[in-house]
């Protein structure tokens, strides 16, 4: 099975390698084997939310570029999370 997260701050990175990094120390105790592998189970699997108008969650959809490149490179660039895709619901639909 997968589980896949939707996030839309980039404080919510830190959580998820955080939680990876942890992952990882308990699987190390109970192996007695160190790895260099973010997480036994692989990276995270991650959807950018995206905010279409209601202001309820996401990253607003004009935000300018200099603050949502970082955050998607971010994510790109992580060995614990994977970008599956952007996620965006029209509340009014």
């Amino acid at each position: 099975a997968n589980i896949r997260i939707v996030i839309d701050h980039p404080q919510q990175c830190d959580i998820v390698e955080d939680e990876a990094e942890d992952d990882q120390e308990r699987k190390n105790i109970a192996d007695d084997t160190p790895s260099s592998r973010p997480s036994p189970h692989g990276p995270i699997s991650v959807f950018l939310k995206v905010d279409t108008g209601y202001h309820r969650a996401g990253i607003p959809w004009d935000s300018k570029e200099e603050d949502i490149v970082p955050f998607v490179e971010r994510i790109l660039q992580s060995s614990s999370m994977k970008l599956d895709g952007i996620y965006s619901h029209c509340g009014h639909s």
